[in-house]
């Protein structure tokens, strides 16, 4: 009798949900044998690594899965639970979309290391989208997320929310490179948030772009504080390259720009013909 294909719960902020109300609500959705879309909006619901588990052991009986949307932001969830719901969803090899916000959770390197060795498993992940604002994840597991990334050969959309963390250049390189090898990719979001990237890993960064010839929405939020016009150049000059482009975000806040920068990113945005404004 159970034919649900799609599945969204959306849980209030501030709720009272907590780990036995994921339990309860993870049991029911076990027996969805067919699902194979499911989104969980559990923000600020009071969880903890139980109801990860909970979670992870729901994940378990859903071999069918192609999306995955998972929201936990402002919950307790470390790295036991970021443990138990990748391991749950590495054996779903033909999951071809993942998104998982784990925004302010006190998560750290080996969750994300976690995270990492899920992606080299599912080889079908055409998207993947990580919030890991504020958690403890320093250069190590973001060049593990970046490795692992870059063998995901039809991927087409990341978007990365690194702000918060302790990503260096060291991290932003590394993210650089994976867009050198991912040239099948069209979105591409990365936000690092206050961190001040030097021009080195800017220019990691803009150098990838040059190999994404198929991009067409592109989002970028590691200009900020800048003195100067270098790194900024070095992002329009890798943008030139790419003619798909339909939407730009360049976050600019709090830079000194000069009138030079503005001109040619103007002149780069009249070459993109099929920009959507």
């Amino acid at each position: 009798r159970l034919r649900h294909r799609l599945v969204k719960i959306h849980a209030i902020g501030g709720n009272e949900l907590a780990d036995i109300g994921a339990v309860a609500a993870m049991e029911g959705l076990g027996k969805l044998k067919q699902l194979e879309s499911l989104c969980l909006n559990l923000t600020y619901s009071r969880l903890s690594d139980v109801g990860a588990a909970a979670i992870a052991q729901g994940f378990s009986e859903l071999r069918k899965l192609q999306s995955v949307e998972l929201d936990l932001s402002g919950n307790q969830v470390g790295d036991t639970g970021v443990q138990a719901i990748v391991g749950a969803l590495r054996p779903v090899q033909q999951l071809q979309h993942f998104s998982l916000d784990l925004r302010g959770n006190p998560a750290t390197d080996a969750g994300s290391c976690a995270i990492a060795g899920m992606l080299q498993d599912l080889k079908q992940l055409q998207s993947v989208s990580l919030v890991l604002w504020g958690n403890k994840v320093s250069d190590v597991a973001i060049q593990a997320v970046a490795e692992a990334l870059r063998e995901l050969s039809v991927v087409q959309l990341i978007s990365l929310d690194l702000a918060g963390t302790q990503i260096t250049e060291s991290g932003v390189q590394a993210v650089g490179e994976t867009l050198r090898q991912s040239s099948c990719i069209q979105s591409f979001s990365l936000c690092v948030g206050r961190k001040r990237v030097t021009d080195v890993g800017v220019r990691a960064i803009g150098d990838g772009l040059r190999h994404l010839t198929h991009l067409r929405l592109v989002s970028l939020d590691l200009l900020k504080y800048r003195r100067t016009d270098d790194a900024g150049l070095v992002i329009v000059d890798g943008l030139r390259d790419c003619k798909q482009l339909r939407s730009i975000s360049l976050d600019l806040g709090k830079s000194r720009i000069s009138e030079t920068l503005i001109m040619t990113l103007f002149e780069m945005l009249c070459d993109c013909k099929h920009l959507e404004l």
